[in-house]
């Protein structure tokens, strides 16, 4: 009698067994189509908050990438756009606590560790954010984004300029080089530079020979906020200053609207002194493409003489097709108030001064930087020459 009970037993689990496949092939599109909307949902929620951030609604954009992760905690993409909008927002802070909360839930995800990177970078940290830098393209090796990421993010920097103003027939030419070193030490950034030249000591006169002499510390107060002093000193400087004191500041205003502010103080060896302001307004339009509207005011004068004011305008324009190449754009009208020792001559001579320049980093450790300038200078006596300059600048990066 036990045969026929475990027959019975078998045919009633095989007979439960094709009842729960035909439920689950009944319900299979049902599970297919709910899991492909919730994902349509996901997808479309994530556009829509690229589109508000887009569109600078970055209250809409938090709130929409906020709302996708209160339904799911560990969706990358969503906390990263909102980091991204929290840093354009100048919420450093929060974003601070989203990669907190992010690194915590996915500690290998690239988007966040180079996240973490760039801010550290930004508030001027950047030598505590190259190790995630490198643990993220070691994950994700080729990545543009990290790419472009990593070529900002340098320690030092050593340049050399070498640069030929070329005049109208009967002038000599002027040469000059330049060597600088940046390094970055915590918030600060270190500079030394000395420029070598020939330039003319008077208006009308003959070449000398001079060079100059500056070191320069930088400190990054905040995100956006970066105070530096210079102070050089010339040496021989016979057509140039023989003291140069110069403090600026960085600064964030609203959105991608930023500024900068110098003062220089330097003074010739004729006693001749020149006090001069520098502010810049800053736009950037897109990733690719900034502009800058500059201005220049300087009093000029010597011991008992009349002081002049004397003022100085110009545009910036840089864009960057892609990740390594740079071109930049510059006009300004005004003074040349570094040229010559001479009172009228610093504060009457102007200048129209046009400048192309192209800056290629062949790899990330090296870089190029041609430009070409065209000068129309017109001196008091209404004479007025053309001066086309060369200048190749090569700089090494580590």
């Amino acid at each position: 009698m036990a045969q026929p009970k475990r027959h019975c037993a078998t045919r009633a689990l095989r007979a439960l067994i094709a009842f729960a496949s035909l439920l689950a092939a009944l319900a299979a599109p049902r599970l297919a189509h709910a899991i492909g909307a919730a994902g349509d949902a996901a997808g479309q929620a994530f556009r829509v908050a690229q589109d508000h951030a887009r569109a600078g609604r970055w209250d809409e954009a938090i709130a929409t990438y906020r709302a996708m992760l209160a339904t799911d905690p560990r969706n990358v993409d969503a906390r990263a756009g909102l980091i991204d909008v929290l840093i354009w927002d100048r919420q450093f802070d929060a974003a601070d606590r989203e990669l907190d909360v992010g690194l915590t839930l996915a500690p290998k995800a690239p988007a966040l560790l180079s996240r973490r990177a760039r801010l550290l970078h930004l508030r001027g940290e950047t030598a505590r954010g190259r190790p995630y830098l490198t643990r993220a393209e070691e994950l994700s090796p080729g990545d543009d984004e990290l790419l472009l990421i990593g070529d900002r993010m340098w320690l030092g920097e050593a340049r050399l300029r070498v640069r030929n103003d070329f005049f109208p027939k009967g002038w000599d030419d002027l040469p000059a080089a330049e060597l600088s070193i940046l390094q970055r030490a915590g918030r600060f950034v270190f500079g030394a530079r000395t420029e070598h030249s020939r330039r003319f000591a008077t208006a009308y006169g003959a070449r000398a020979y001079n060079a100059f002499y500056a070191g320069s510390i930088a400190y990054s107060i905040a995100v956006g906020w970066v105070a530096g002093v210079e102070v050089g000193f010339g040496a021989p400087a016979r057509a140039i200053p023989d003291a140069l004191v110069r403090g600026s500041l960085y600064f964030p205003l609203v959105g991608r609207l930023d500024g900068y502010a110098a003062y220089s103080w330097f003074r010739y060896p004729n006693d001749i002194a020149v006090n001069m302001l520098n502010p810049v307004l800053g736009f950037q339009l897109t990733d690719q493409l900034r502009v800058d509207a500059r201005y220049w005011i300087a009093r000029v004068g010597a011991p008992g003489t009349e002081t002049d004011l004397v003022h100085s305008y110009g545009g910036h324009v840089a864009y960057r097709p892609v990740r390594r190449l740079a071109f930049d754009a510059f006009y300004v009208y005004g003074a040349q108030l570094d040229r010559l020792p001479n009172t009228a001559q610093l504060g009457a001579i102007r200048s129209h001064i046009m400048t192309g320049a192209i800056d290629l980093l062949v790899v990330r450790e090296f870089g190029l930087r041609p430009l070409y300038e065209f000068e129309i200078r017109k001196n008091p006596r209404g004479d007025v020459i053309h001066i086309h300059a060369v200048e190749l600048a090569v700089y090494a990066r580590w």
